[in-house]
């Protein structure tokens, strides 16, 4: 091997990860700065996000987790932790929206409530003192079980250069973005109706998101993440269902067990509704709503036909989603796993 190749190949295998530990990765690149960084395991606070940013030395993060799995829950009755940017349906928690307004180039906007602090995230070996019951700090609606005249604190996760919060056509004002990340906070008398934040743009709206409260849940919703499914083994329909009340408004704190059946050429393999102390065997066909939603997981069993997929409530009555099956490799967008 050449001395000129030798040299070159040290330098690419001088690469350092670490797992969390933000300051320790900096300063190895500060003492050889022909070093490549990158963080190996960091959590989704915004102080590790900020040393990614403010360095472009650093190639990149790998975030634990991603999405909420089972184990590594702590104590029972958890069975999983609910530190993903996703939950085990798919369905987003509200840090992945702010981690959004902190990546995306395309303007973005998103209103939560805040009704608890942050469970400190697990560094390691630390997942050892982990509460019994976990309690989800940030919740995307406006629809508090308290009706009554009360303050919620309401934070703002946006990427435009300026952000107004509006109840109910009145503004309550509009604050700059953060240099620092944090995200925009308004205290706010409740008032039973709508909740919106406009984004601005050198003072052109440029995304805008609405929140509505909800009345009683009357009715379940469906809808499918695909518009079709093949039999191919690794091919898959989710279908979400929803309690909404009578203006179509989903109603979070809905909690109403709901059953799946199918006709047709296919099969339901699993249900989830993401909560992480739920014990039901996911074959369940039968499964309560958790913040007002469930979902089942289908194959089709057959190359040709249609999938009925029934979902049924004592309270909220019954709703059908049909899904067409076709043959392998004609799917809307070729998947691959």
């Amino acid at each position: 091997v050449s001395h000129d190749y030798d040299n070159g190949l040290a330098d690419m295998l001088d690469v350092v990860g670490q797992n969390y530990r933000e300051k320790e990765i900096l300063a190895a690149h500060d003492q050889k700065p022909t070093r490549k960084i990158v963080g190996t395991e960091n959590t989704h606070d915004r102080l590790p996000w900020l040393a990614l940013r403010d360095h472009p030395a650093c190639a990149g993060q790998f975030l634990w987790t991603g999405v909420d799995y089972l184990g590594e829950a702590g104590q029972w009755p958890l069975i999983s932790r609910p530190y993903g940017l996703l939950d085990r349906t798919g369905y987003p928690h509200p840090r992945a929206f702010e981690r959004q307004s902190w990546w995306s180039a395309t303007p973005a906007v998103h209103i939560v409530r805040r009704v608890g602090a942050d469970e400190k995230s697990a560094v390691d070996p630390g997942y050892e003192a982990i509460p019994v019951t976990m309690r989800e700090p940030l919740l995307h609606d406006w629809s508090p079980r308290n009706r009554d005249a009360h303050e919620e604190s309401v934070e703002i996760y946006s990427n435009c250069e300026e952000t107004e919060l509006f109840l109910n056509g009145k503004s309550l004002g509009r604050q700059q973005k953060h240099p620092d990340a944090t995200p925009l906070t308004w205290k706010v008398a409740y008032e039973a109706g709508r909740l919106r934040a406009v984004g601005y743009n050198h003072g052109v709206a440029a995304v805008e998101e609405e929140l509505r409260s909800a009345g009683p849940a009357v009715r379940l919703e469906l809808s499918a993440d695909q518009s079709s499914v093949s039999q191919d083994r690794n091919d898959l329909v989710m279908v979400t269902a929803i309690a909404v009340d009578a203006q179509g408004v989903p109603v979070p704190t809905a909690s109403e067990q709901v059953s799946f059946s199918t006709e047709g050429p296919g099969s339901i393999f699993a249900t989830d509704n993401g909560n992480t102390s739920e014990h039901l065997p996911f074959p369940s066909l039968q499964r309560p709503m958790y913040a007002g939603r469930v979902v089942a997981m289908m194959r089709a069993t057959a190359n040709s036909g249609e999938i009925h997929l029934h979902a049924s409530s004592a309270t909220l009555g019954q709703a059908e989603i049909r899904i067409p099956v076709v043959p392998r490799g004609t799917l809307e967008s070729e998947r691959s796993f």
